[in-house]
């Protein structure tokens, strides 16, 4: 033990080693560590702190802001802020009108890329923030995964977008040329799993759902198969007020039916994490519609 700081017990620490989700970043005489709604330095000989950064209106329950050797972007509810990592100084800032749900930023080392998903759109900086290169609009009815950011690989742009009314979602890919404008937007869609879904009566006249995903990649097809689940939860499901357009004899159970992948990547713990899955977010996604007892089970074709 080299110092301690009673100060900081909250500050979190995380060993993934993904810059959004580990607390903690060395630097050259410092340790920088960002707690979502605030981000400060320590110096490493002693433990006193040399600068903090806490803006009003910061977030306090996502850890979306981004932590690199030459610059810090901090991202708030409305505004993102550019900051110099020796003393926490704000550079600039590019101000919203409006605050938004979904507001992430990646940076490049010459480009800053910041995503909004409330209008769905991708708008490009240069590194100071001073002049906007591009706007890309992405296309209906996509729209960019709420728990993941972009990320830049090798110069090319790999984002996870979702669609809130059928099983579509997709890897969207661009590259640099076409983030800068200077080459026609051309997006590449990964091609999803094939999705089936069917109505099967019980012998107590009520209905149950099937679902079929087949695929090879074990992420896609948990994702899809989860999507479309949620899909039935939403069209078939009972309300509080009942409709001509829901399934008044869906009982609430969903069997997903799962074939395609490898021999090793089917395990027990891939179905009891998708079943798991399933039910939380029929809880959590449609709560106020009165759709609490949703039950998913898994097997394998």
């Amino acid at each position: 033990m080299i110092w301690t700081n009673s100060d900081y017990k909250s500050a979190s620490y995380g060993s993934s080693g993904d810059q959004r989700f580990s607390g903690v970043y060395d630097f050259n005489n410092f340790i920088c560590i960002d707690n979502h709604s605030v981000i400060f330095a320590l110096d490493k000989s002693d433990g006193k702190e040399v600068w903090r950064f806490a803006p009003e209106g910061a977030r306090s329950f996502d850890a979306y802001n981004l932590v690199s050797d030459d610059l810090i972007l901090f991202v708030a509810m409305k505004t993102i802020y550019l900051l110099n990592p020796e003393n926490g100084a704000v550079l600039n800032q590019i101000d919203f009108s409006e605050k938004y749900n979904y507001l992430r930023a990646e940076y490049d080392g010459e480009y800053i890329y910041i995503f909004i998903n409330d209008s769905p759109q991708i708008l490009v900086y240069d590194k100071t923030c001073s002049t906007l290169i591009n706007r890309i609009d992405i296309p209906e009815p996509y729209q960019f995964m709420a728990l993941e950011v972009p990320h830049l690989v090798d110069g090319v742009l790999y984002a996870s977008l979702n669609c809130a009314t059928r099983t579509y979602n997709a890897l969207m890919t661009l590259t640099k040329d076409e983030l800068l404008g200077k080459t026609p937007l051309t997006i590449e869609y990964e091609a999803r799993p094939e999705t089936e879904v069917e109505c099967v009566k019980n012998s107590d006249d009520s209905d149950h759902y099937v679902v079929t995903v087949t695929g090879d990649k074990p992420d896609w097809v948990f994702r899809y198969a989860g999507v479309a689940a949620m899909d039935v939860v939403a069209k078939y499901g009972t309300a509080p007020v009942p409709s001509p357009e829901l399934n008044q004899d869906f009982n609430g159970l969903i069997k997903i039916r799962i074939g395609g992948l490898p021999e090793e990547d089917r395990t027990d713990e891939f179905l009891e994490r998708l079943a798991f899955q399933i039910g939380k977010s029929a809880a959590d996604q449609h709560h106020r519609a009165g759709i609490h007892k949703i039950r998913a089970e898994c097997e394998w074709v």
